[in-house]
């Protein structure tokens, strides 16, 4: 495809997701806000979740995020999480968060209304949330070593679009950049480690 064309149709989802997003805050007034990210933090291909679950955090959003680096939200233990949730908000609009193995081309994150699904390939997946925000991994990236690099590249764009939407626009773009620089750092560290640890 030319490289013009791809770069209009980034621009238009990016446009696409930023529109998404603001429609899901307009929920604010009449329901309670929660984050819920999905997948597990030692598999980069399945970290889209629990990553941008820490970044939320680290941004300082003041909305309940579920899931994060150190707490992973599966298959295993989401029902809980869920459970948890309608327990303590009330008429909560659950944005989930998570990764999806694609046959696209590229990686590229979609924003829809309605359900996730869940463990799509287990004999029991469940069907959960309001609004979801996919990164789309391409299966042919699963081998590469460069796809976690491009997996980082797409939680920074959703973490910007994040915290332009539901953030402090007061000197939101330093913010974003100076604690994204940070984060993006500590995830270096930590995929160094989880490659240590594979070796050895």
């Amino acid at each position: 495809m030319d490289t013009n064309i791809v770069k209009v149709l980034k621009v238009q989802n990016n446009i696409s997701i930023i529109n998404m997003l603001e429609k899901a805050k307009q929920n604010e007034q009449k329901s309670n806000i929660v984050f819920l990210c999905v997948g597990n933090s030692k598999i980069w291909y399945d970290c889209f979740g629990p990553f941008v679950g820490s970044l939320i955090q680290k941004l300082g959003l003041e909305y309940f995020v579920y899931g994060n680096i150190r707490s992973n939200i599966l298959l295993s233990n989401i029902q809980e999480y869920i459970d948890m949730i309608y327990r303590f908000h009330t008429n909560p609009y659950i944005i989930v968060l998570d990764s999806s193995i694609s046959d696209v081309l590229d990686f590229d994150i979609i924003v829809k209304e309605g359900a996730t699904v869940c463990g799509a390939f287990s004999q029991s997946p469940l069907e959960v949330g309001d609004m979801k925000i996919s990164c789309l991994v391409p299966a042919k990236e699963i081998k590469s070593s460069a796809g976690y690099t491009k997996m980082l590249s797409e939680i920074k764009r959703i973490g910007f679009f994040l915290n332009h939407v539901f953030g402090d626009k007061s000197a939101w773009f330093c913010k974003f950049h100076n604690i994204f620089n940070k984060f993006y750092a500590f995830l270096q560290f930590l995929h160094m480690i989880l490659i240590f640890y594979a070796i050895f």
